[in-house]
């Protein structure tokens, strides 16, 4: 069942890579604190 955790894995990464990171890289579009 190595497989399907690779699988979940895979899907999880998708999921975190779509988002962009805000957290790491402050917009100054919002312009909280430059």
């Amino acid at each position: 069942q190595a497989e399907r955790q690779h699988r979940e894995m895979m899907q999880v990464l998708q999921q975190r890579a779509e988002p962009p990171p805000v957290q790491l890289q402050p917009q100054p579009d919002q312009g909280v604190q430059p």
